[in-house]
């Protein structure tokens, strides 16, 4: 497979950085896509990380909830770096802290549906323009084992990384006559600095391990290598699944 760009939204850092990082050294160029102007610092950083080893990669500022932002943005993306075959939808409106149903308003439900529904729709519709011309490509949905174990609190979140799910497999049999795959992994419980709004790290990590097969804690490069194996053609006879990445929290 001769390998175009890579889409990676919600990159500037954590599990989006390592995916950038990733799909860079498995020889796509990478379009890194952030929404807030503050961290310009990180993506730059981070282009030059990939670049730093014979990497291209370019940081493109949009919001994925905006269509005309997203339009133009992919426009911009195929015409500096060519067309798109991997798409990671990773951008997310995540809850730091556990909400119930109760307090949550619709303006809280739409702001997160927002992000991780209707910006996954954009960018994979846009990418698609792309991969269908080339009759191949991978769509990636970062989704989470939330939706598995039903967990309490932070529906609007939950109930959006279920989505993903349902949208994943029915977008798979809508494209699989173009070689096109779309797949979504399941995140558990990965380490990332956000993590700090919840104190003590040590007693977090216990915690995280205490629910796991695995005795050690989840890292972003975890993540990324699953995302590496769903872009490239170890997974070409895979698609429509969900791959949890969890470190044996659930055993489905």
């Amino acid at each position: 497979m001769t390998r175009t760009v890579a889409v990676v939204t919600g990159a500037s850092r954590n599990l989006g950085a390592a995916t950038a990082v990733k799909l860079a050294e498995d020889g796509f160029a990478v379009a890194i896509n952030y929404y807030q102007h503050e961290a310009e610092d990180e993506v730059a950083q981070l282009v030059g990380k990939i670049e730093a080893t014979g990497g291209r990669a370019k940081g493109y500022q949009f919001d994925v909830s905006d269509e005309a932002a997203v339009l133009s943005s992919f426009e911009r993306i195929r015409s500096e770096l060519g067309p798109i075959q991997v798409l990671v939808n990773n951008a997310a409106a995540s809850v730091a802290s556990s909400i119930k149903i109760d307090e949550i308003e619709v303006a809280d439900w739409d702001a997160v549906t927002a992000t991780n529904l209707r910006g996954m729709f954009l960018c994979s519709k846009s990418a698609l323009v792309d991969m269908k011309k080339m009759r191949d490509g991978s769509i990636i949905n970062i989704s989470s084992i939330r939706t598995i174990l039903g967990m309490e609190g932070n529906i609007h979140y939950t109930t959006t990384k279920a989505g993903q799910i349902g949208f994943s497999r029915v977008l798979a049999r809508e494209v699989g006559d173009f070689n096109i795959r779309v797949n979504s992994i399941l995140c558990g419980g990965i380490k990332t600095p956000d993590e700090s709004v919840y104190g003590d790290q040590d007693a977090l990590d216990a915690r995280m391990i205490g629910f796991q097969s695995l005795p050690r804690r989840g890292m972003p490069t975890d993540v990324a290598n699953a995302v590496s194996y769903f872009a490239s053609p170890l997974s070409s006879f895979v698609t429509g699944q969900s791959l949890v990445v969890d470190g044996g929290w659930v055993m489905d």
